[in-house]
């Protein structure tokens, strides 16, 4: 029975095996074909470079050259100058006796910073005088005196940052002696103060050029170191002057 069993598969096998066997052989052959139709083609790469893009540099901005500040501004400095007072007359006769006229100064100045300074100075300034009025006045006449003064002055720059032209403020006072005919025979004697402002102009370091125009109240009288005085007059005087420089 076992090897009916045996031979009835055997037989239902063979019909199979001429189709797989010829199925094999064609699929041989046409992978042999194919690869001996077809060579192998060997193909040739180009190298591909690779193109960095690097972000476009911003080139720097040229700025303009800034002058140096004069920094920080201090200095000793020297000035001398020319100037003209402008006397304001009233009705008391000691008023009447200094007219209008000229003269000069000079000055030792110390500049702190930009916003400050102070100057310690001496002014001479010659006026003609009235003989009728002189007369009456102190007995003697005479021509002309000179205006003596030694004053403290504190100078205010209120706009710090300009290099070349420096407008300022001004404030001060000191003591004032009219003196006959310019040096002997002190006749009035006194104090006052001092108000206005200008403009200094510098050229460099060491240079400038200064305006100025100055508001004086002077209190004076005839006193003198024996008497009393025995009259007294308040007078008012505008000051318009230029000077130059010397800064160390």
């Amino acid at each position: 029975m076992r090897i009916l069993l045996t031979a009835l598969s055997l037989l239902l096998l063979l019909p199979a095996l001429p189709a797989s066997v010829s199925a094999g052989e064609a699929g041989g052959k046409t992978s042999l074909g194919t690869d001996q139709e077809k060579p192998t083609r060997y193909y040739r790469y180009r190298k591909i470079r690779r193109i960095r893009r690097y972000p476009a540099r911003a080139r720097p901005v040229r700025q303009p050259r800034r002058r140096a500040y004069v920094a920080p501004r201090s200095s000793i400095y020297l000035g001398v100058g020319i100037l003209g007072d402008f006397n304001v007359e009233t009705d008391n006769e000691l008023t009447q006796i200094m007219r209008s006229g000229g003269g000069f100064d000079l000055f030792l100045g110390l500049r702190f910073n930009r916003f400050f300074a102070l100057e310690f100075g001496y002014v001479g300034t010659i006026h003609s005088t009235g003989d009728e009025i002189s007369m009456a006045a102190s007995g003697n006449a005479y021509e002309r005196g000179m205006l003596h003064g030694v004053a403290l002055d504190a100078k205010i720059f209120f706009i710090p940052k300009s290099r070349r032209i420096e407008p300022f403020l001004q404030v001060g006072g000191g003591g004032y002696s009219f003196v006959r005919e310019g040096f002997s025979d002190p006749e009035l004697g006194g104090g006052g103060f001092h108000l206005g402002g200008g403009v200094d102009i510098r050229f460099n370091r060491s240079i400038a050029l200064g305006t100025r125009i100055l508001y004086k109240g002077l209190y004076l009288d005839n006193s003198t170191p024996w008497y009393p005085a025995t009259d007294s007059a308040f007078f008012s005087q505008f000051t318009l002057g230029a000077n130059l420089q010397l800064h160390f």
